[in-house]
């Protein structure tokens, strides 16, 4: 189950392998199908969110225009962004393909000055860590 840690400015999200498998699957699904516009996922919200702010009970993903927005309200990260950026956002999620000299690369950073056509300029720098 993803973990969601938020701060002013920085979103850490960490998951396994399966769990951005899920995500990407899920992303993936949202943006093939006509007639779906939203899609939520229940976070793990049972730790200490330390050194960050607090933690995110649930992640709410849905189709606009324009790059992807992250905002956190209320316990939820809600990320807004058009097809093209979603689908951008699922490829850049941490997988198999991020092991490097037989070594798990940890975390990778998606913002908007690794991705400034994907990521909108007012978004918090996100952080997506991959645990064992």
């Amino acid at each position: 189950m993803l973990r969601i840690r938020c701060a002013t400015g920085e979103v850490e999200i960490e998951g396994t392998r399966k769990d951005y498998a899920a995500l990407r699957s899920q992303l993936n699904q949202l943006i093939s199908a006509p007639d779906i516009w939203s899609i939520e996922f229940v976070c793990d919200a049972a730790f200490d969110p330390s050194p960050y702010e607090q933690n995110c009970q649930k992640m709410k993903i849905e189709i606009g225009s324009g790059p992807n927005e992250f905002s956190v309200s209320d316990s939820v990260l809600k990320v807004e962004g058009s097809s093209a950026a979603l689908m951008n956002l699922g490829e850049n999620l941490p997988d198999d393909s991020e092991i490097s000299e037989g070594i798990i690369q940890s975390h990778h950073h998606y913002d908007v000055y690794s991705f400034p056509e994907y990521v909108a300029s007012d978004s918090p720098a996100v952080v997506l860590l991959l645990k064992p």
